[in-house]
């Protein structure tokens, strides 16, 4: 999982932060923007999140 600054699409209501989220990886390259816009984050993405914290602190 890799966490990454967030990002958003200019078509959805959601930001991004996780290259493994599939559906941050459809964004078409024009209509991604750097930022949140003020948006909620992407569900998946948080859950992406969430699990990699798990693994960290398990690795700790």
């Amino acid at each position: 999982m890799a966490k990454i600054p967030p990002f958003h699409s200019i078509m959805q209501k959601i930001y991004h932060d996780d290259t493994n989220c599939p559906d941050a990886r459809t964004i078409q390259v024009n209509h991604k923007r750097q930022g949140t816009a003020g948006k909620q984050k992407c569900l998946f993405c948080q859950r992406l999140n969430v699990k990699a914290d798990m693994i960290q602190e398990v690795r700790q």
